[in-house]
């Protein structure tokens, strides 16, 4: 049961996905980083801007790569002296942090842009 919703999920936002191409233009698509989460050491008080469009090279920190799209990174700051998750697949509801998102997207996706969101949960 549960490989057959996934599996509808999958297929529902692949189907999205090709219907939105025609009106999302490819440099407002976000990039998946990394279909995973990125442990980052911060310390109490540190400022984070968190990339949003996935072309950083700085992964999971903004370098300006976004300059030539709608996206705008996502200041951060921290609390604590803690480890955060950060989200590289850039489909998470909760950003910066992961939520798990990436499972839901083809295997293949690193690299390749997709339409915003559309893999979440």
């Amino acid at each position: 049961y549960r490989f057959k919703r996934r599996l509808r999920s999958v297929m529902r936002c692949w189907w999205s996905s090709k219907k939105q191409e025609v009106e999302i233009e490819e440099a407002d698509k976000v990039v998946c980083a990394k279909q995973s989460p990125m442990s980052v050491e911060v310390k109490r008080g540190q400022l984070c801007y968190w990339c949003t469009c996935g072309k950083s090279r700085e992964q999971p920190f903004c370098d300006g790569s976004h300059a030539s799209s709608k996206f705008t990174p996502i200041a951060w700051k921290s609390q604590a002296d803690e480890t955060k998750q950060f989200c590289c697949c850039k489909q998470s509801r909760h950003p910066p942090f992961c939520d798990g998102s990436h499972a839901q997207m083809p295997v293949d996706c690193v690299g390749k842009p997709f339409p915003p969101n559309c893999f979440r949960k």
